[in-house]
Order: structure tokens, then C-alpha cells, then sequence
């Protein structure tokens, strides 16, 4: 099933941009997939694996919020048992990997895992615990890594994104791979993109070199993380 993306305002895509960009500087340390450039230098995209629990919390507790009939709501202990959990037996460290993660295979694990916490809280956090959270949950950190992997294929241009975004309808991988044989058309959709990347020698065959090389890399990442797939730029 189709699921349309709905891009967030003010700080949480500040935050997201923030994110992808301290990411996109930090020194590549583990691949998720790789493609070549027309320069021929090697581009890759990868998972982040340093630790943020903050990420974890946040998609938890806006899961949380968001779910109309939670039969009871989970306390601080238990949601910091599910944060521990996640980390020491999922080896899920931030909200990129909890994107990359089965829902199935996350309710799995938070049922099964022995916590160092006390029995009393083990039991009620499994008794809290349904799948429907965890579906949530996976779909909370989706949105939000999605504009990061998008700011990761634009070299962090957050211009350049909101240009392909508002003027082309194409803020998501998925609507970036359908432009790669009309590169010349997502310009014309998307004139600001021109302006942004500046003036050179040749300003429309700079800016579509860089289009094709933008959408090689989103047909990439859309070859690596399945889920991608079922994101599209709404249409107002």
C-alpha cells in the first residue's frame, strides 16, 4: 500500500536537516549501498550507527501519542526498558536503523528480550506491548529518515529539496527515480534548481548532470531499502 509522505514544518525538519547533515560530514564508516557518479567517484549512502536515544524516544512516545485505542499507556519505566532493549539485543541505535527493521521482527524482539529490569516491569511491558505499536513506531522513524537520505542523495542541499519538493512533487527518492530519463523536464518543473546550483560555463547542462547523478543515487537507495517505495510527495 501506498503511503503518502506528509513533510513536516519548522523544527522537526530543521532537526531532520540538521541530522543528515552532521551525518553526511562524519566520516563514512559503514556502507549500505553504493553507485558511481558521472565523475566517476564513488558515492555511498550509509545507515548511521552511532548511538541516540533521543531519536528512539521520540519515535516511541509520538507512536504512542498518535495510537486512538492504546489500552494502557505505557510509564517512562517501560518505555525506557523498550529504548535498552532496542539497543543491547536489537543493536538499533538510532531511528535510521529502527526504519530499516521489520515491525514484525521489532515485536519479536521486545517480547522475547530478558531486560536487566525488574520482573514486576518485564511482564507489564510485554502485557502493554502489541503489534500495532510497533508498526507505528517504524513508520514514525520512516518520516523522519526520509528527508535525511533525500538531503544524503543532494549532498545536503536543503534548497535544492525544498525546490524539488514544492515545484516538482519530487521530495522522495521514489519521485526522483521517475525523473531520470527527463532530466530536462524536472528543470523546467523545478526552474529554481538552476539557480541554486549558480551559473557556470553551461548553467542547464551543469544543472542536468546534476539531476541525472541526484536520481542514479535515489534508484540506488531505492534498490537497498525497500520501504522507500511507499513514500511519494503529496499532491495539493
Amino acid at each position: 500500500m501506498e503511503k503518502m509522505h506528509q513533510h513536516d514544518v519548522g523544527n522537526a525538519r530543521e532537526r531532520a536537516a540538521r541530522a543528515a547533515l552532521a551525518r553526511f560530514e562524519s566520516t563514512t564508516t559503514t556502507s549500505s549501498s553504493t553507485t558511481k557518479d558521472n565523475a566517476n567517484e564513488e558515492w555511498r549512502i550509509t545507515t548511521p550507527t552511532e548511538l541516540d536515544k533521543d531519536e528512539l524516544y521520540e519515535c516511541i512516545r509520538e507512536g504512542i501519542s498518535s495510537l486512538e485505542c492504546c489500552p494502557t499507556t505505557p510509564d517512562d519505566d517501560i518505555i525506557d526498558q523498550w529504548v535498552n532493549d532496542l539497543v543491547t539485543h536489537g543493536s538499533i541505535h538510532n531511528w535510521r536503523e529502527l526504519a530499516n527493521v521489520d515491525p514484525a521482527s521489532l515485536y519479536d524482539l521486545l517480547s522475547k528480550t530478558t531486560s536487566t529490569t525488574t520482573t514486576m516491569t518485564k511482564t507489564s511491558s510485554q502485557s502493554i506491548l502489541t503489534e500495532q505499536m510497533c508498526d507505528v513506531w517504524v513508520d514514525i522513524a520512516h518520516s523522519k529518515s526520509l528527508d535525511e537520505i533525500m538531503l544524503e542523495i543532494l549532498d545536503g542541499d536543503q534548497d535544492v529539496l525544498e525546490a524539488l519538493r514544492e515545484e516538482a512533487h519530487a521530495g522522495t527518492p521514489r519521485d526522483l527515480k521517475l525523473w531520470s530519463c527527463l532530466p530536462d523536464m524536472l528543470l523546467e518543473e523545478a526552474p529554481s534548481i538552476k539557480r541554486i546550483i549558480g551559473s557556470g560555463d553551461d548553467e542547464t547542462l551543469d544543472a542536468r548532470k546534476k539531476v541525472e547523478v541526484w536520481c542514479a543515487r535515489a534508484k540506488c537507495v531505492l534498490e537497498e531499502f525497500e520501504w522507500l517505495e511507499w513514500y511519494s510527495t503529496p499532491v495539493d
